[in-house]
């Protein structure tokens, strides 16, 4: 699945309108990229009703900055690349600590992407 092309962002956190706000959409341009229902999905419960998780708004958060993060990442793998590529030339050598930190932002990516 590489190239995988996702939703276009700005992605952003909202109440569910279906279920009256119980659950939590991520959303972009008006499709629902993602929901986190609450943990009494099974009592109907609405958005003042809800029992949600300890992690549930943060991680909507997290899910919504989703495009944000990868374009980022992108950009810090060119970067690093950059960085030691040019260590390379001047000294001679590869720097680990540029290479360690390079092979991360690519594990990301390629996660991102759906290749591991």
């Amino acid at each position: 699945m590489t190239n995988t092309v996702h939703t276009p962002g700005p992605w952003h956190v909202e109440p569910l309108q279906w279920d009256h706000g119980a659950s939590i959409a991520i959303v972009a341009n008006g499709q629902i990229i993602a929901t986190i229902s609450p943990e009494n999905e099974d009592e109907e419960p609405d958005m003042f009703t809800a029992k949600r998780g300890p992690h549930d708004e943060a991680n909507a958060c997290v899910i919504a900055a989703a495009p944000d993060m990868f374009a980022a990442l992108e950009e810090a793998e060119y970067g690093l690349r950059s960085a030691a590529d040019q260590y390379h030339i001047d000294k001679g050598r590869r720097s680990s600590i540029l290479d360690r930190r390079l092979e991360i932002v690519r594990a990301a990516i390629a996660k991102a992407r759906g290749v591991l």
